[in-house]
């Protein structure tokens, strides 16, 4: 018997959070295994079938499991995180030296952070190039790498 490579990600049962809060750092956790540190928050939402359809990425279901091939299941939809976001919604933004704080629940986003300081693309590339070695995605990273001309 083969078994197929997979991403494990693993939350914390003992950690009272929501769905929403757990799917959101499954996500992180995901992102991070490939080394993608997007510097913000993420959330996740409902969304009808329809409004998926619409975004960027949308992941369908393989069928292997508990729903039927091609289901549609998820989409990502980026929307930067701005200071007017914050004054819009009369929330009030904090800068202070080397960090920002949201009062609606960003956090703290350390500038100069490893993490979330900017990553020049071509660094992008070959980290994510190195991360999927062995992994089903490699060629198809590589290709996206030949199209780009990097």
């Amino acid at each position: 018997m083969t078994s197929e490579p997979k991403i494990r990600i693993y939350l914390n049962t003992s950690a009272k959070m929501s769905r929403g809060k757990a799917a959101a750092h499954a996500v992180h956790a995901a992102l991070t295994a490939f080394d993608i540190h997007p510097g913000h928050p993420v959330v996740v939402l409902g969304a009808k079938p329809q409004d998926i359809e619409q975004m960027r990425t949308v992941i369908r279901d393989a069928g292997r499991t508990e729903l039927e091939p091609g289901t549609l299941t998820a989409g990502t939809d980026y929307s930067p995180f701005v200071r007017d976001d914050c004054e819009r919604e009369d929330r009030t933004f904090h800068e202070e030296p080397g960090e920002w704080t949201c009062d609606h629940g960003c956090g703290v986003i350390d500038r100069d952070s490893p993490i979330t300081a900017p990553i020049d693309p071509y660094e992008r590339v070959r980290r994510i190039l190195d991360n999927t070695r062995g992994h089903p995605v490699e060629e198809q990273a590589a290709e996206i790498v030949e199209r780009l001309g990097l």
